[in-house]
């Protein structure tokens, strides 16, 4: 599946979200913030290819483990 700015309709989701970062296979294809940003532009890429996912994978193995799966 291609992704194609899906910014737009995700912030118009909810006024509370900030941030969209869309990682398809390892490679950064939308990254937009409705605020600036105090970060230069690379840390927060990297932390979209490294920390991010690192994160989200440890959480479903530990939801997986005895929760039954964190995405129920």
């Amino acid at each position: 599946m291609a992704w194609s700015n899906i910014s737009p309709q995700v912030f118009e989701l909810d006024s509370g979200i900030r941030y969209l970062a869309v990682n398809q296979e390892g490679e950064i294809v939308e990254m937009e913030q409705r605020l600036p940003s105090h970060n230069p532009v690379e840390t927060d890429r990297m932390e979209e290819l490294l920390l991010n996912p690192t994160i989200l994978e440890m959480t479903k193995r530990r939801g997986d483990l005895d929760l039954d799966g964190i995405a129920r």
